[in-house]
């Protein structure tokens, strides 16, 4: 779980930085508030469709939001 929770307190200061809220990323990835929230509480995982769309709001690469 550990890096579950790694990639969550990432995309949580990712979407912080950017100035959005859970609800709005929600809206950009096509998912609830609800799951943007568990996935930055590392209680569910994140699937690589959302990965990807998320390298692409934030301009990272999957590396850098996987990697502890």
């Amino acid at each position: 779980m550990k890096n579950v929770n790694t990639i969550g307190i990432k995309i949580k200061k990712l979407r912080k930085g950017k100035g959005l809220t859970a609800e709005e990323l929600g809206r950009f990835l096509g998912v609830s508030q609800q799951h943007v929230s568990r996935y930055e509480r590392g209680v569910s995982l994140v699937n690589i469709d959302i990965l990807i769309k998320l390298s692409f709001i934030f301009k990272v690469t999957i590396g850098e939001l996987t990697k502890n």
